[in-house]
């Protein structure tokens, strides 16, 4: 009774594991797959990151030596986002230097955009907002109203007096179109993206008024990441469809995930109205290299001569000293005797081995003989 009992209890057991089989592979399959896609996501943003930080990597090559006077191009790698250069602010990819000194190039590079719909080419989807779209116009039109936004290719088609302009992107997609609210702070657009502890990233977007205004009654754009503004206020053009740049660099820290925003601190219930496009965030890389330009020693050149003061028709030799070339004026060769014409000064150029040059000057007299009188006795 005891045995068939036990068995009886154990095939319940065994059918009852067998019935939550397909639960229990369900949960783990789930919790596997979650761990194996954030591990993923984890090492691709490391791998991007790696692969970021080195792609900013060069080299402006060794330090230099130049014989004065010089002029000489220094050259970064084309294809960085930005470029500086110190001293001087440069910010072309490549400068003309002819002063000795130390000089330095930062780029900086960005990687691709981790927002998704940015350019709005996929309609209202992937972001929230505290504006909402509302389900019917109002008088002048879907954003009639204060915290009311649209999704259009032309702020006008959203109200009827907005300005009739293209977005950002191409001049022909989406854009989204705002009536700005009346609180401050208020969410225009968020989103959260997945980030990499301790690495630069950079935010930013276009921006653009919705219709001509007066001073004070722009937007006053700002942006925040996982509750905290950050970067300074961004005031909209007074023109209509004048399309503006904003962009703050952030850390980010010990974060891994970062709830990126954009809000509006203008108040004013009239005019604040705005257009928001090709929103970007994405890691960014910087790199710095230095290259120093030194000046050659140049050679101390003398001008010698056999004899500096010679008669009519008499040779002499002119040579140089202190470099390894030399090069005279007048015609005269280094180290060969010829027939000074007459009172000249001659300029010697040396050439030293590293081929830096200095100059001297000799000067030559041609002295006539004077005649020699002589005297005859009266009584010869």
């Amino acid at each position: 009774m005891f045995f068939n009992l036990n068995l009886k209890s154990k095939s319940f057991q065994i059918i009852e594991t067998i019935l939550h089989l397909p639960l229990a592979i369900m949960f783990f399959s789930k919790l596997y797959r979650f761990i194996f896609y954030s591990a993923l996501i984890l090492i691709t943003s490391l791998y991007n990151n790696a692969v970021l930080a080195q792609s900013c990597v060069f080299s402006l090559g060794n330090d230099l030596q130049f014989c004065a006077p010089f002029s000489h191009t220094l050259q970064a790698p084309t294809g960085f986002s930005t470029y500086s250069w110190m001293p001087g602010g440069a910010t072309t990819p490549s400068i003309q230097v002819n002063t000795f000194g130390t000089y330095s190039c930062t780029v900086t590079n960005s990687s691709g955009n981790l927002v998704i719909n940015g350019n709005f080419s996929a309609g209202n989807t992937g972001f929230n907002s505290n504006y909402i779209v509302p389900a019917f116009p109002g008088p002048w039109g879907l954003v009639s109203n204060p915290g009311e936004y649209a999704i259009n290719t032309s702020p006008n088609l959203a109200h009827n007096n907005f300005s009739t302009f293209g977005d950002h992107t191409s001049g022909t997609g989406n854009m989204m179109i705002c009536n700005g609210a009346s609180a401050p702070n208020d969410i225009v657009w968020t989103q959260t993206i997945t980030i990499v502890p301790n690495t630069t990233y950079n935010f930013s977007a276009w921006a653009a008024s919705a219709l001509n205004l007066n001073p004070g009654e722009e937007a006053q754009l700002q942006f925040s990441i996982n509750g905290v503004l950050i970067g300074p206020v961004f005031n909209m053009p007074l023109a209509a469809g004048q399309w503006s740049n904003f962009a703050v660099i952030w850390n980010s820290g010990t974060n891994t995930s970062a709830v990126i925003t954009i809000v509006d601190q203008n108040t004013a219930p009239g005019g604040n109205d705005f257009v928001l496009d090709d929103i970007f965030f994405g890691m960014v890389c910087s790199f710095t290299d230095a290259i120093t330009i030194t000046a050659l020693p140049v050679p101390s050149v003398t001008a010698n001569t056999t004899k500096p003061i010679v008669c009519p028709g008499d040779t002499t030799t002119l040579y140089g000293g202190g470099a390894v070339t030399y090069t005279w004026t007048n015609g005269v060769t280094n180290g060969i005797s010829f027939t000074p014409s007459g009172n000249t000064s001659y300029t010697v150029i040396g050439t030293a081995a590293n081929g830096c040059t200095n100059q001297a000057i000799t000067s030559l007299s041609v002295v006539a003989t004077a005649p020699v009188a002589i005297t005859v006795p009266a009584n010869i």
